[in-house]
């Protein structure tokens, strides 16, 4: 207790330096309180962070990470700011900025006569491009006591720190007292952390936007900026949109354009189009046919207007046959067919994906966006069924093209599943579809959904050569049970089961 006394007793009597340089080396100092705690090298040693009234801050611009540093701003030099950056972060070779503009590289100078004050946030910049040539002939005149200040910047004002602390000078102390500012909805874009931040993002806008984690600081300025902001960041982005758009991160940054840019006429051209639709044109194929590019493709269908949009839709429509035979592009010709909000869209992509109907129904991917549009409107699956009958050995036959086929007979209308019953219904090709490991499914599934009318026609076709296929007995399990439902009085009963019926199918009809 009598230690306790004589140390405040020291403390009302003593001024700052004196007792801090008598505490210093007797209070138990914690080592994380030590590395947090900075000082310029005329300073008293081991002083505890708690007794450091002011904080500034530096942030890394890709990783984002901050380190807040505790100091007495009224001590704190440029040397004290540069080895907490070197110790924190690793680096030598840096610029330290503030509100946007790199300060000097003097050691020795103040750092609350370059402008800072608690709350600061110094944005460190590694590998400044020998930037302190441009600021080797300024000179630091800013006083704490007379109240005058220079920017470190020549020919500009210390810049105001919005949402931070600013030195507020009274009498004849000789430490600044700090005091809050408010913070306005109107002001935000002249805030100096944000200053800091564009200056980051506008010097290195394509690598940010293209970094895992550099982009997350491309979107935050965009979404905090005005709009004259983000209509920089927008022509940049069409600048170099081909290159963002190979990343997922660079997609996103685009995608978040496409979020908050509107539709004013600094975001369009003379002809109303989107800016960002107008770079996407000459790109369209790759665009569709990779990952990041194909979330673009589809946020853009779903943002913009669809008076804006056909131009989009008129250029994939026009490069179907590349587009939907790709992996990726296949999804996103679905896609846009989903999000068509309008007939014309709608019709454009059938009218392009019929055009290429021989090509895409054999094909792995281009199977697909047949199936799609046929499940979509019944009427298009007669003139898919106009390309299937040219050929239809060859795509029952097929793997994909047997799924089209299928499709057809599920999905499509009853005129397109007469055409395609008719077709089939020829012994020759019957006899080959019936032992083929794909055509056996189509014949089963004209068994299931072909015309009530048909199915006699059908089973007269089938019944000669089904024995000899591997796969006769689901087929004659699902003929039976269709002629069965027939006799049942879906048609008249005077229809014959079939003609010439083989032993199986004989000994089945014998079945309860």
């Amino acid at each position: 207790m009598a230690q306790l006394e004589i140390e405040d007793q020291l403390r009302a009597l003593m001024d700052e330096d004196e007792m801090l340089g008598c505490l210093g080396h007797e209070l138990d100092i914690d080592e994380d309180e030590k590395k947090d705690t900075v000082l310029s090298a005329d300073a008293p040693a081991f002083v505890p962070s708690s007794l450091l009234p002011h904080v500034v801050s530096v942030l890394h611009p890709v990783t984002y990470v901050s380190h807040p540093m505790k100091c007495d701003l009224t001590r704190l030099t440029v040397g004290d700011l540069r080895a907490f950056a070197e110790q924190h972060f690793g680096v030598s070779n840096f610029a330290l900025l503030l509100a946007g503009q790199p300060i000097t590289r003097d050691t020795t100078a103040k750092a609350i006569d370059l402008g800072l004050g608690n709350g600061s946030v110094l944005v460190l910049r590694p590998d400044p491009l020998n930037l302190s040539m441009l600021l080797s002939s300024q000179q630091v005149t800013h006083s704490p006591t007379s109240g005058s200040s220079a920017s470190p910047i020549s020919g500009t004002a210390t810049p105001t720190r919005i949402g931070s602390f600013t030195p507020v000078h009274r009498g004849g102390d000789s430490s600044p007292e700090m005091t809050p500012e408010k913070i306005t909805p109107s002001s935000r874009q002249t805030r100096g952390d944000f200053y800091d931040l564009w200056c980051v993002v506008m010097q290195d806008f394509l690598e940010l936007a293209r970094d895992p984690n550099g982009y997350k600081m491309v979107i935050t300025a965009m979404e905090v900026g005005m709009q004259e902001h983000v209509t920089r960041l927008l022509q940049m982005a069409c600048t170099h949109l081909i290159e963002l758009a190979r990343t997922m991160p660079g997609s996103e940054v685009l995608m978040g354009l496409m979020a908050v840019a509107g539709d004013g006429p600094e975001t369009v051209n003379v002809n109303g189009v989107p800016l960002l639709i107008e770079a996407m044109l000459p790109h369209v194929v790759e665009l569709a046919n990779t990952v990041p590019g194909r979330k673009i493709i589809q946020n853009a269908v779903i943002k913009y207007r669809d008076e804006v949009k056909v131009c989009l839709y008129d250029m994939v429509c026009r490069n179907m046959r590349c587009i939907a035979l790709d992996q990726c592009g296949c999804i996103t010709v679905q896609r846009m067919f989903d999000f068509a909000s309008t007939p014309l869209l709608k019709d454009m992509v059938q009218d392009a994906v019929i055009k290429w109907c021989s090509a895409l129904i054999c094909d792995q991917y281009g199977n697909y966006v047949v199936q799609h549009i046929i499940k979509d409107n019944k009427q298009v699956s007669e003139k898919v069924v106009f390309s299937l009958c040219r050929n239809i050995i060859k795509c029952a036959t097929n793997k994909f093209g047997s799924n089209v086929i299928e499709k057809c007979l599920k999905q499509g209308s009853e005129k397109a599943k007469a055409e395609l019953v008719a077709s089939l219904c020829d012994r020759e090709i019957i006899e080959v579809l019936v032992k083929d490991q794909f055509g056996n499914y189509v014949i089963q599934t004209s068994i299931e959904h072909s015309p009530l009318h048909l199915v006699e026609v059908l089973s007269n076709h089938i019944v000669p050569v089904v024995e000899a296929s591997p796969y006769s007995y689901k087929i004659e399990s699902k003929l039976h049970r269709r002629l069965k439902q027939t006799i049942a009085g879906k048609t008249p009963p005077s229809m014959p089961l079939f003609n010439t019926p083989s032993p199986r199918l004989q000994r089945m009809s014998n079945l309860p």
